[in-house]
């Protein structure tokens, strides 16, 4: 009798920082204050709003299993967040704020590749930059609204806005036709102080 093959459950995970309120708030404000009906752009949601440590790709639950374990094992203090200017990526169409790189955010970074190499996932081939992702192009007239935002230059929004991010989650994302949904594996606390010297 043939051996009837094994499939695995896959899932879409990635270790992201959440937002605390008073940064959603300025989001908001500043999708409030860009978007429009006719843009031609699918603005992100609240909900969907993060900023990104390492996308992991498709896992199988023991790779799961071992990124849950290795994350609770992150080492340092809360690192340090300021928000800097919009952005885009004009390849992907994607619309951003983009988040300084701290020091302690870099250090975080590293520590969440390698916990993921120890679980056998590979880096991503891109350079980190941290940002927060606030539209996607749709099509064409997305495209062209992208165009007029970035001429000559996109506007600042406002004095920087620092915080200390205390959590890293890791989510898995479900792709939908209106957008990711994601939904919390695992919560692991930073520290309860910031860096030393933080703040802005």
């Amino acid at each position: 009798m043939d051996a009837v093959p094994v499939t695995l459950s896959l899932m879409r995970l990635f270790a992201a920082l959440p937002l605390p309120p008073d940064v959603v708030e300025r989001l908001l404000n500043l999708r409030l204050r860009f978007s429009t009906v006719r843009d031609g752009l699918r603005w992100s949601t609240p909900e969907q709003w993060h900023i990104t440590l390492q996308f992991f790709g498709d896992v199988h639950e023991e790779q799961a299993a071992c990124l849950q374990a290795g994350l609770k094992r992150l080492e340092g203090y809360a690192p340090l967040m300021v928000l800097e200017e919009l952005g885009l990526f004009p390849a992907k169409g994607i619309l951003y704020v983009g988040v300084e790189p701290s020091p302690s955010l870099l250090s975080l970074h590293r520590q969440v590749v390698t916990v993921a190499a120890s679980c056998g996932l590979e880096e991503e081939p891109r350079a980190f930059r941290p940002h927060i992702t606030l539209a996607r192009s749709k099509g064409r007239e997305g495209h062209a609204t992208l165009r007029k935002l970035s001429t000559p230059h996109l506007p600042a929004f406002g004095p920087k806005l620092g915080w200390s991010a205390t959590e890293c989650v890791l989510l898995e994302s479900t792709l939908r036709p209106e957008g990711s949904v994601y939904t919390v594996r695992a919560r692991v606390p930073l520290g309860d102080q910031p860096e030393a010297n933080g703040g802005v």
